[in-house]
């Protein structure tokens, strides 16, 4: 006869925590990449403080005007462009590596947070929105 050793319940629990874990990863990675569109894009940092959530996004040479910020259900929208400089007048480019058009980024929102106080300002070529977390979850 063969022995078990632990229970199996708590082996199938554990099982369960690391899948839920997984799906939610894909899940997040999917809602990123599949919407992200556009010209070009603006590399992002996100990360939790205890108090809120922040996303600095890099958008040098945009001014707050020229960005767009959306709450879609449980996704945070951010769109803007960024032209090629042109000047008053005509010019010939010889290399263009900046970086110019349109862009979207779509990042996936968890529950915890405050819809009703996210925040967003520009600054130095960084965008900067927060995201408080609702008041039960600090």
């Amino acid at each position: 006869m063969a022995t078990v050793k632990g229970d199996p319940r708590e082996e199938l629990k554990m099982m369960q925590e690391q899948m839920d874990r997984l799906l939610e990863r894909t899940r997040d990675q999917a809602v990123d990449s599949s919407s992200d569109e556009g010209g070009w894009k603006p590399p992002v940092d996100i990360f939790e403080e205890p108090e809120r959530l922040v996303v600095l996004m890099d958008v040098p040479g945009l001014t707050e005007d020229a960005i767009e910020i959306e709450l879609d259900g449980a996704s945070l929208r951010v769109r803007g462009e960024r032209a090629l400089s042109q000047g008053g007048e005509k010019r010939t480019f010889h290399r263009v590596e900046r970086s110019c058009g349109t862009f979207q980024r779509v990042f996936a929102l968890p529950a915890m947070v405050d819809r009703d106080r996210i925040e967003a300002m520009c600054e130095r070529g960084v965008l900067f929105i927060t995201l408080p977390k609702l008041a039960e979850e600090v």
